[in-house]
């Protein structure tokens, strides 16, 4: 993924990725599992909106985090770059710090996986500091212990998710799609989403049916859907406005990205999606233009 590739340092001393945001274009949420965990099916694609990480070796032991960027988010023990590089090191040792810099473009509360991202490109980074090479089996069993969404983000590559997230899927997306992406000023909480749905641990049913690939702007919309989108709109309807809106601009299909509040529209072409996003900006919503990668 060619805007996804990593800059080394002289002698593997830094790391810098790029962290793209995810959408979903296909959600459900089945049960609640008997370790509080939710059993999902999903269909989650990397896009064009990045936040920017750089990973530093440091003489001395522990992990040091600096957010800048329009979206800070907290930068205590409880984010998830400091809890991936801690688990790095508690796994496998090293004999070096760091410092880790997030440049934070994603924002938070939007269900567009920013810090899941994150803490999987500190994963990719801290693996190629200390050995070289990028090990994705051994940091995809790791990552899950950050979030549940982390083992996508080690690949970042368009997937089927089940499980809890662990299960993945690699999946064929044989089209670029034009996306606008647009967040209103309310952010949602996924605990508070996982609980407004109410699942018990007996499954509302896994039928389905998605084809072995989708192969135009088309057929992805014929299979755009979201359990959150009921309870998520029932709540705050200014996402339920933004998905309305992203439609009258001329979206093919639009949906609820994961537990919101970020809404994106399919567009026909760049053009067409590039006009709407700047329409949405000037209104003052977070409004992006972007790619599936």
């Amino acid at each position: 993924m060619g805007k996804t590739l990593f800059e080394t340092g002289d002698e593997l001393e830094s790391v810098s990725l790029l962290a793209p945001a995810k959408i979903n274009l296909f959600l459900r949420v089945l049960n609640r599992r008997k370790d509080g965990y939710h059993e999902i099916r999903s269909l989650m694609v990397p896009i064009s909106i990045f936040d920017r990480i750089r990973v530093e070796k440091t003489k001395g032991g522990g992990v040091s985090l600096e957010i800048t960027g329009p979206f800070p988010v907290p930068d205590g023990g409880d984010n998830t770059c400091v809890r991936a590089a801690e688990l790095f090191f508690e796994r496998w040792g090293c004999d070096f710090g760091v410092n880790i810099t997030v440049e934070k473009n994603i924002p938070a509360g939007a269900g567009l996986g920013g810090g899941s991202s994150d803490a999987g490109a500190v994963l990719k980074a801290l693996s190629l500091l200390a050995f070289g090479e990028v090990h994705l089996e051994e940091l995809e069993e790791l990552s899950l212990s950050v979030g549940s969404d982390v083992p996508f983000f080690v690949r970042s590559r368009p997937a089927l998710v089940s499980g809890r997230g662990e299960v993945l899927t690699p999946y064929l997306l044989n089209t670029s799609l034009p996306l606008v992406v647009v967040k209103p000023e309310a952010s949602v909480s996924t605990a508070w989403a996982y609980g407004a749905l109410g699942r018990g641990e007996e499954s509302v049913g896994d039928e389905f049916f998605l084809p072995p690939s989708l192969d135009t702007v088309e057929e992805v919309c014929q299979v755009l859907e979201n359990d959150f989108e009921e309870v998520v709109f029932s709540r705050l309807p200014e996402v339920e406005e933004v998905k309305r809106r992203l439609v009258e601009s001329g979206a093919l299909g639009a949906l609820m990205s994961g537990s919101g509040s970020a809404v994106f529209g399919i567009f026909d072409g760049e053009g067409a999606a590039r006009t709407a996003a700047e329409r949405f900006s000037e209104q003052g919503y977070f409004s992006r233009y972007a790619e599936t990668l």
